[in-house]
């Protein structure tokens, strides 16, 4: 019980850290990019998977026999590891998403290309 435990806190750890880049990284495209393009495809549908995922909620056990509790561990831990899988499926996005639609970027890309 203890491996899953501690598996649990290390996907959470990385999970947590990954959520907290992805809202830095929200903040900074709504400040630096073009934001025309956010809410469409692909951007919307990874949003809503990544929020889908993080309202994810271990299966109830009334039981708290070792069996149960063992079941309970298990479910925690892969509902983590979808969370985990999710969160950096997002950041991936908002980098990608990033690194396209660059204000300064766009413009001086725009600026040479004009000369």
């Amino acid at each position: 019980m203890q491996s899953l435990e501690n598996e649990k806190l290390a996907l959470a750890i990385s999970a947590d850290g990954r959520t907290e880049e992805a809202n830095r990284l929200v903040a900074e495209i709504q400040k630096e990019c073009d934001m025309e393009a956010f809410g469409n495809e692909p951007m919307s549908s990874s949003c809503a998977a990544f929020r889908a995922g993080v309202g994810d909620l271990p299966a109830v056990f009334a039981c708290e026999c070792s069996e149960c509790q063992q079941e309970r561990g298990k479910s925690e831990v892969k509902i983590m590891a979808r969370r985990l899988a999710l969160t950096q499926d997002w950041l991936a996005a908002l980098r990608e998403y990033r690194s396209k639609n660059d204000l300064d970027f766009l413009q001086h890309g725009s600026d040479q290309s004009t000369e």
